[in-house]
């Protein structure tokens, strides 16, 4: 089976993904680690917001359950 041109494109690319936390951030990350097994990394941006910390808001979006086996 031959891999499509988007999937290509993705081959050892790196990918900075801005409002991870949020719901279509979410469903991206989701997609993009699901879909394009060749990507290098995904960097994610995230602010503190409200007083929480960049690295305590990370800890959820890696617990859902669509992503949390993916062993991240």
């Amino acid at each position: 089976m031959s891999s499509s041109r988007v999937e290509d494109f993705y081959d050892a690319k790196s990918i900075l993904l801005t409002g991870a936390s949020g719901y279509l951030g979410v469903v991206l990350l989701e997609n993009l680690l699901r879909g394009f097994p060749k990507i290098r990394s995904i960097y994610i941006l995230l602010r503190e917001k409200k007083g929480v910390k960049p690295e305590s808001r990370k800890e959820p979006i890696f617990k859902k359950e669509v992503i949390f086996s993916y062993n991240i």
